[in-house]
């Protein structure tokens, strides 16, 4: 199964992580793990020179992430509208800013460990890095109070789907 959809259950999660009581909670299974699943489901529809083809050319990018934890996000609410924020395990940040930087422009730092990047565009992103993640958002509110291990917000989605999403209708204010 790609995904799983769980209406009105509640998260079983650390009292900890339970503050941040998401609505919405994303995840996708650790780089290696998908990489090994493009391969196969390439490989089986008979177009395997694709999958590796998109694997050689990822390389760039993966290569600064912590191949081993999954990537994901979660969306809160409270009195405004939802905040969402997006957590990647990384060993190198610099490294992978770089990477992007063609994409990215050059990141600004605002203090406190926050960046800024896409300045240039329409709406830029923020993002900081903690204990091994970068956690990315639309809003530099979003990075206070950032979970010390988010993979405990996945309540282990993350070990039993490649893609999941999970909905927890309790959040909702």
């Amino acid at each position: 199964a790609l995904a799983t959809s769980t209406l009105g259950q509640t998260f079983s999660r650390p009292a900890a992580a339970q503050a941040l009581d998401p609505v919405v909670v994303m995840s996708v299974t650790d780089s290696d793990e998908l990489t090994q699943d493009l391969l196969y489901l390439t490989a089986s529809a008979g177009v395997g020179d694709f999958g590796r083809l998109f694997a050689m050319l990822a390389s760039p990018y993966t290569s600064t992430l912590d191949r081993q934890n999954p990537a994901a996000g979660y969306a809160t609410m409270t009195d405004g509208p939802p905040a969402s924020v997006v957590f990647i395990p990384v060993k190198d940040l610099d490294s992978l800013l770089g990477t992007l930087e063609p994409q990215i422009g050059l990141p600004e730092d605002l203090g406190d460990g926050i960046l800024e990047i896409g300045t240039d565009r329409p709406e830029s992103m923020f993002l900081k890095e903690s204990e091994g993640w970068v956690f990315v958002t639309n809003d530099e509110a979003n990075l206070v109070n950032l979970p010390a291990n988010p993979v405990e917000l996945l309540g282990g989605l993350n070990e039993k789907y490649t893609v999941a999403i999970r909905f927890n209708a309790t959040a909702l204010p």
